[in-house]
């Protein structure tokens, strides 16, 4: 099982750091991936309300798991198949 998030989650990482407008720190010991996403001009309720409506990707807004408000990350968890992440990926690529 450990195997698999990691392959999830480096899968995740690549696609974040080859989008221009999304970053994120490097991943360990997790199967969340906490993504920055200022630089696409949207606090992160913002962000996943645009994911959702627009490109039918769901993400949890940082607000949930930080003190600071609103924030501009989101996170994502691997629980989902590689074949859905790409899915999901190749649509948020599309909208944002």
């Amino acid at each position: 099982v450990v195997k698999i998030f990691k392959e999830r989650l480096a899968y995740v990482e690549k696609r974040v750091v080859a989008h221009p407008r999304l970053h994120m720190n490097p991943i360990k010991g997790t199967m969340y991936a906490y993504i920055n996403v200022a630089d696409t001009n949207m606090n992160a309720l913002e962000f996943t309300k645009v994911l959702l409506e627009e490109a039918k990707v769901l993400v949890i807004p940082g607000d949930a798991f930080s003190q600071t408000k609103p924030t501009t990350h989101i996170r994502i968890a691997v629980t989902q198949d590689l074949e859905q992440l790409k899915e999901a990926f190749d649509r948020i690529d599309q909208c944002v």
